[in-house]
């Protein structure tokens, strides 16, 4: 058997990460793969492969998520073994974009391995691991495990010797903190003062101005014109620095505090929204990505298992995924979490780590509705030939009562002018302009949905035209103890020893946030 390339393609076919093994030119390449994309739509119903005798080569392919693994071979390769190498691609990638989704801990929003961003973004992790199956077009007798073993370059030395380093120098930094602290105990007790800050204090600032004034009153026309001017610019640039660092810096992630872990045992349902708001309010679609996170401070509880909430673990509505280390059979036939080998157990360092996913996609109106938070709709009304007075109106989901933080961008010009001109349903101080974005645009801050809908009014001049101001995008942030809140109606009910015995005492939270929400 010879593999010519392994590529992984999107659901309609389109390649994303390749990888060739064997010496093929580029347009010969791409010619395949524009091959396999015009050809998968009328044959992925059919069965697993496409054979094109024209081509000379056959395309096995296999679906993963939301992509397809695709190998590309000779007509002539025995295709039980092909499809054996496709087996070990498939877990290979699987194992792959779990590690990479759970290798670093990301304040409330992981990255997705269902997302292009991922495979784009790790690209060279994923070829890297192609080249530990196949050498020369030939594959190597390896399992997708080993694989990941050599990809990550694991060793157990390399391990502990990692940790000792770590201990050591959380112990230097513990010792160096507690010299300074009793440093400085002496010194309060001294009454001591260096000598460098008593000699910088009594310096008079008239007398080196005086020997400033001295120095340049014996220099050249020309050497004081030029100094001035070198000083001038400097302080044009710093200046200049300065506004374009604060213009530049308006909007940033909308920052929420993470909750402390008071039992030892904390829960956090994470849920990132995207949506597409037509400006009549409609929502023309919607998609949610959860992700249930454990995080455990104390080591009783390293071995537990969690009872979900959930009518039917195996609704392809959800599209649930459980993590790598958890018994998937157990969460598909009783809403069991637990670990698949009863001798590992759950780290207690009080990280967050994901051990459930789940992604929903909108059908229909209704549902549309259902997985975000809050309608958003702009009402535009033109005042004068370049001014526009511009309506907000929200409405809560029924879950919610209130809402955190939001904000609200207007792609606009940095020549345009705002004001906030009707509060509506909102208070002064929980409504501002925060000011003029260079990357986004004018970013309007609401504090929070007080209630369960609401309006607010602001005007804007010197804008072109009312298709100027859109799309507006929306970003939020919202994090709330209140189980009901979750969209997705994920929850666990409840926790349970490796004894069997019922845990009463956890934390459970609900996070929803944005990725992309837009009025068009």
């Amino acid at each position: 058997m010879v593999v010519l390339s392994a590529f992984i393609a999107n659901k309609n076919g389109k390649p994303i990460v390749s990888r060739q093994f064997r010496d093929v030119e580029k347009n010969r390449c791409i010619e395949l793969l524009n091959y396999f994309q015009s050809e998968f739509n009328s044959n992925k119903s059919q069965g697993n492969f496409i054979e094109a005798e024209d081509e000379h080569v056959r395309y096995l392919y296999k679906p993963i998520d939301d992509f397809y693994m695709v190998l590309i071979t000779n007509l002539q390769s025995n295709i039980i073994q092909d499809i054996k190498t496709l087996n070990t691609f498939a877990e290979t990638v699987n194992a792959l974009s779990s590690w990479l989704l759970y290798k670093s801990l990301n304040d409330y929003v992981p990255l997705k391995s269902s997302d292009e961003d991922l495979l784009y973004l790790h690209s060279f992790d994923f070829i890297n691991a192609f080249d530990e199956i196949i050498v020369n077009g030939h594959k190597e007798n390896l399992k997708s495990n080993q694989v990941m073993n050599h990809h990550n370059m694991w060793c157990m030395e390399e391990t502990w010797k990692n940790i000792n380093d770590e201990s050591k120098e959380k112990a230097a930094k513990e010792n160096r903190k507690r010299d300074l602290e009793n440093m400085a105990r002496r010194n309060s007790g001294m009454g001591y003062q260096s000598f460098g800050n008593d000699r910088g204090s009594n310096a008079d600032p008239n007398v080196l101005k005086e020997a400033y004034d001295s120095y340049y009153s014996h220099a050249s026309n020309s050497a004081r014109e030029s100094f001035l001017h070198s000083q001038e610019q400097q302080h044009q640039m710093v200046q200049h620095e300065q506004y374009e660092e604060s213009s530049d810096k308006v909007i940033g992630e909308i920052v929420v505090e993470e909750p402390e872990n008071v039992a030892g045992l904390m829960f956090t349902i994470k849920e990132v929204v995207s949506a597409q708001i037509s400006r009549d309010g409609d929502i023309e679609n919607s998609e949610l990505k959860g992700t249930l996170e454990l995080k455990i401070a104390n080591p009783e509880y390293t071995n537990i298992s969690m009872k979900l909430n959930l009518n039917n673990p195996k609704d392809k509505a959800y599209n649930f995924k459980t993590h790598p280390n958890i018994d998937k059979s157990a969460f598909l036939n009783s809403s069991v979490l637990k670990l698949r080998d009863s001798k590992k157990s759950f780290p207690s360092n009080d990280q967050a780590l994901g051990v459930l996913r789940w992604r929903q996609v909108s059908n229909n109106a209704d549902e549309a509705e259902a997985l975000v938070p809050f309608k958003i709709q702009a009402w535009i009304s033109q005042v004068e030939d370049d001014k526009y007075e511009v309506t907000f109106e929200y409405e809560l989901n029924e879950k919610y009562e209130t809402f955190g933080e939001s904000m609200f961008v207007l792609p606009i010009n940095q020549h345009s002018t705002a004001e906030i001109t009707d509060f509506g349903d909102f208070d002064e101080n929980s409504l501002e302009i925060l000011g003029y974005d260079q990357s986004q645009g004018l970013v309007i801050k609401a504090d929070g949905f007080n209630a369960s809908q609401g309006v607010f009014t602001i005007t804007v001049d010197n804008v072109e035209s009312e298709e100027s101001l859109f799309p507006i995008n929306v970003s939020f942030a919202n994090l709330s103890d209140n189980i009901s809140n979750s969209l997705s109606n994920v929850s666990v009910a409840e926790v349970f020893t490796a004894e069997e015995e019922l845990v009463e005492e956890y934390d459970m939270f609900v996070f929803v946030k944005n990725d992309s929400y837009a009025i068009v």
